[in-house]
């Protein structure tokens, strides 16, 4: 079983040129995590808002960072063991979130308006996962079902969404010729009869936000208490939500 990947994002009021702070941004702690110079992306003044105009990554690529005009994205990129490295690899992720945090208010005297975080678990029991699920959630279905999906929210202590979805993940492997002259592969138009799986999971993805609070709040930010509260909510709800699935 392992954590996959763990993504955060830390939203504020639209900033017109991000890019005109990347000197800034790189001069700043930013550099004890992530690689200098920062990648300014080349993208046209009027691009959408949530096109990155920054990227950057840590030395040892376990880390992306990702500013566009509307958010800063932390992407944890690096799958980890999750029985022995969970609740320090979401301390790690947290002090990295908290520098970004204090830095883009800083640099872009600009508040953080809403916090969450997004966290993907894998769970390999070698055992079949739509009847698992379908055991453990939805009884009363017909036994002909291959795939499920499930999703559901939930307001905690008046502050968060909790969006839990469990649903069962094929992965496959395929060899492609690529032949002269072909600039990309649809893989739509690819039969899984020409793939080989390699495995069959389960798959929880918990994404917790304070976005409640700033539906219901008027003039409402986000602060580091708030993203310190996210992160024990997240390791609450995973080790949960896993114990509860594995009947642990």
């Amino acid at each position: 079983m392992e954590v996959k990947n763990i993504i955060c994002t830390l939203f504020f009021n639209r900033i017109e040129s991000p890019r005109n702070k990347i000197e800034e941004l790189e001069n700043s702690k930013l550099s004890k995590y992530f690689m200098t110079p920062f990648n300014p992306q080349p993208v046209p003044i009027d691009a959408p808002p949530a096109l990155p105009r920054i990227t950057a990554s840590s030395a040892d690529g376990i880390y992306d960072l990702i500013i566009s005009q509307i958010f800063v994205q932390l992407v944890r990129k690096v799958p980890f063991k999750y029985d022995n490295d969970l609740k320090a690899k979401l301390e790690e992720t947290k002090n990295i979130v908290l520098d970004i945090f204090s830095n883009m208010k800083t640099i872009y005297n600009q508040d953080m308006l809403y916090f969450g975080t997004n966290c993907i678990i894998d769970i390999n029991n070698n055992l079949d996962p739509v009847k698992q699920i379908k055991e453990k959630y939805i009884k009363d279905i017909n036994d002909n079902v291959c795939e499920i999906n499930l999703r559901y929210s939930s307001v905690d202590d008046e502050k968060y969404y909790n969006n839990i979805m469990c649903s069962n993940v094929k992965e496959y492997q395929i060899d492609i010729p690529i032949q002269k002259g072909q600039n990309n592969i649809i893989i739509d138009n690819i039969s899984t009869s020409n793939m080989k799986e390699i495995n069959h999971i389960i798959q929880f993805s918990i994404d917790i936000n304070d976005k409640y609070s700033f539906n219901n709040i008027p003039e409402y930010t986000t602060s580091e208490n708030e993203i310190n509260g996210i992160f024990e909510k997240v390791n609450f709800t995973v080790k949960s939500k896993v114990s509860e699935f594995l009947g642990e």
